[in-house]
């Protein structure tokens, strides 16, 4: 059992949440909060104050204990109290000697639908005597704003990343690259935003130290949030710790709403504590919400990102990195264009980071428009937002595509927008939101709605051809691929004058040959192939972009691809 599966674990419940929250509390313990010299094998005993349901598999993963590796589980249950009600829920534990534990509790619902209002925590030893110290300070929701890049924040993000896909993977969903391919639980997309930020759900932790894998996470103490965003662990020993924060977005501890850790340097890699014979104070946590949204809330983050690059930056596309339900997604792409220096530069804002791909100090800066084929009219920076567009396609023919579906099939969702580069679209020159709907399995098509950005309107696509392409097969020439960008596969039309061996390869940003598409003698004529994203072993190819060059005789053409999954 991780702690990062019992944090995230969804169940579908969340979507019959009771009403109002009521005062559901963790009434006693035993052992109680400070409690030294615990027995090594000790039944932990929690209090209700409702009585609970019948079957206690419902919330035992409600009840979250650290160090797991020092504790070994033999019995869980739950029990009648004095008076006969169904309120004691026990844990009977094989502790390690001279070990402090942590449990933390949130999300537990009572027979009657009432939940807690605020997590629990309880810390306890087994060693004769407790930490004397206290680390206290704030927890409080960060305002995003542009960042310096660090090579150090990939550790934060895969953390992010990596909550949010065991998070999708709790509720049924799939990876965009697994789209279409099996089955999905049911999940309306309003029920996918998020509820507003409530500090009252935030719990706090206090690490031994930082891993990515939270399956290495030793929880040293446990301290939930005060009304006033304030904390404190008050049982610590000398030595350096990593706080963090979780805050949950309802009230089932089914979803979560953000997650912070201590930042004072602002590189977004969270930082370590010293505690050394005394308190510790002023130690403020920055938590970053892990809620979809809408494009245009980060647009302007995104612009002034760009702006680092070039100062004539041209937003020319936005593209919701993964599933855009509602309109809204987690993680957006921001594309730009500079007309003086004629580069592409992509910005890729996720729940926590905003970042160039690739980094200007990292991989030789901006990329190179290679296949630039025309001048896409750049995106105002007032226009109707993806969520609105989203509505519009839902009235547009949206909705009767769902309907055709079972209740227990979630249709996933692509929207992006801009003057799109696509061999079907409206005509060169109109901004436009497209919501793709994918069938969720096989055996139906997807439908695309194109909906202006500047006045909603729904707008009919037609085919258009950016270069001319002659009836008969032209003089050795590489089409662009499409759809570009592409989340499970794309194809790639190309040319051949002559009979000649042709050789089609996929690059990535390095340069390095990861997949070849074809390599053999060909005869004249035109040709297409597909690149599923996968690299020469099998295996998926990361998101981000890649490049794919076409070598017959001394002809040799290199165009690019932006693989979103």
């Amino acid at each position: 059992m991780t702690l990062r599966s019992l944090i995230v674990l969804a169940i579908l419940s969340v979507l019959a949440t009771t009403s109002a929250w009521s005062q559901l509390t963790i009434a006693s313990t035993d052992p109680l909060e400070a409690a030294v010299n615990v027995p090594l094998e000790q039944k932990v005993v929690f209090n209700l104050s409702s009585p609970l349901p019948a079957f206690g598999s419902i919330f035992a993963s409600k009840f979250i204990w650290s160090p797991t590796d020092s504790t070994t589980l033999s019995i869980f249950g739950h029990d009648l109290d004095g008076d006969g009600n169904l309120t004691v829920v026990f844990y009977t534990l094989s502790q390690t000697p001279n070990t402090d534990f942590s449990f933390f509790v949130y999300g537990v619902q009572a027979d009657d639908g009432s939940t807690m209002e605020r997590p629990f925590v309880l810390n306890y030893t087994t060693a004769p005597d407790i930490g004397p110290n206290t680390v206290s300070g704030t927890a409080a929701l960060a305002d995003r704003v542009p960042i310096s890049t660090s090579a150090q924040r990939a550790r934060v993000q895969a953390v992010i990343r990596d909550v949010i896909a065991a998070q999708r993977s709790q509720l049924g969903e799939t990876a965009l690259s697994d789209r279409g391919s099996a089955s999905k639980s049911s999940r309306s997309h309003v029920a996918r935003t998020h509820a507003a930020f409530d500090i009252n759900k935030t719990v706090l932790l206090l690490l031994d130290d930082f891993e990515t894998d939270e399956r290495q996470w030793r929880v040293n103490a446990a301290a939930a949030i005060r009304a006033d965003g304030s904390y404190s662990f008050d049982h610590v020993r000398d030595g350096t710790y990593v706080p963090l924060a979780i805050n949950w977005a309802d009230s089932l501890g089914d979803v979560i709403n953000a997650y912070g850790f201590y930042d004072p340097n602002g590189d977004l890699d969270p930082d370590p504590i010293q505690v050394v014979g005394g308190n510790v104070t002023g130690v403020d946590l920055k938590l970053f919400k892990l809620g979809p949204t809408s494009a245009f809330p980060l647009a302007a983050v995104a612009r002034e990102r760009a702006a680092t690059v070039a100062n004539d930056q041209r937003l020319i596309e936005m593209l919701a990195r993964d599933d855009a339900d509602g309109g809204v997604a987690e993680m957006w792409l921001y594309i730009f264009y500079s007309p003086s220096q004629d580069i592409l530069t992509y910005v890729d804002i996720d729940p926590i980071n905003i970042f160039l791909e690739p980094e200007p100090s990292d991989e030789g800066g901006p990329i190179l428009v290679t296949d630039f084929m025309r001048q896409q009219t750049p995106i105002p920076e007032t226009v109707i937002d993806s969520d609105a567009a989203f509505q519009i396609a839902e009235a547009n023919g949206g909705s009767d595509y769902r309907a055709q579906f079972a209740d227990s099939l979630v249709v996933p969702v692509v929207v992006d927008g801009g003057d799109l580069d696509l061999a079907f679209r409206p005509v060169p020159g109109s901004i436009f939101w497209r919501v793709i709907y994918q069938p969720p399995i096989a055996g139906f098509e997807e439908m695309s709605v194109y909906v202006d950005m500047v006045t909603g309107e729904v707008l009919s696509p037609i085919a258009v051809a950016n270069e001319s392409v002659p009836d008969a097969p032209a003089p050795f020439t590489l089409h662009p691929n499409f759809p570009n960008p592409f989340t499970t596969t794309t194809a790639v039309r190309f040319d051949v004058a002559a009979p000649t061996p042709v050789r089609l390869s996929v690059f990535d940003l390095l340069g390095r040959e990861v997949r070849t598409l074809t390599n053999g003698l060909m005869a004249p004529g035109r040709y297409e192939v597909t690149w599923d994203g996968t690299l020469a072993d099998g295996q998926p190819a990361a998101s981000g972009v890649y490049f794919y060059r076409l070598e017959a005789s001394a002809f040799s053409d290199t165009r690019m691809m932006v693989l979103s999954k």
